[in-house]
């Protein structure tokens, strides 16, 4: 065989080879780009559900309290005088933190 066969056997069978490589490279990419869109408007629809989600939570726990408040299951007064009492606490811990140990 001569080097002139050889070359056009080369050329012949590498074009159609580069041709499908960059046909394939363009339609994954396309694809790509086709999902990643879809993705998103799911992506944002579950972000949604999530807020609406979160929002009715908080809507029902006022509403819980509120229901609570109003039938005497809770006392504000008591929860004021625990508060009050927290605070105390609190405040006797940082005196006891600001007081240095006595060396012996």
């Amino acid at each position: 065989m001569d080097w002139q066969t050889i070359l056009i056997s080369f050329i012949t069978s590498c074009v159609p080879a580069l041709i499908a490589y960059f046909t394939a490279t363009n339609q994954g990419k396309t694809k790509l780009k086709e999902l990643e869109k879809s993705n998103q408007a799911d992506l944002e629809k579950m972000k949604l559900e999530y807020e609406l989600k979160l929002q009715h939570q908080e809507s029902n726990l006022q509403n819980n309290l509120t229901a609570k408040l109003m039938t005497g299951e809770l006392d504000i007064r008591k929860i004021t005088e625990s508060v009050e009492q927290v605070s105390k606490l609190a405040r006797q811990a940082e005196n006891l933190s600001k007081t240095k140990p006595r060396k012996k």
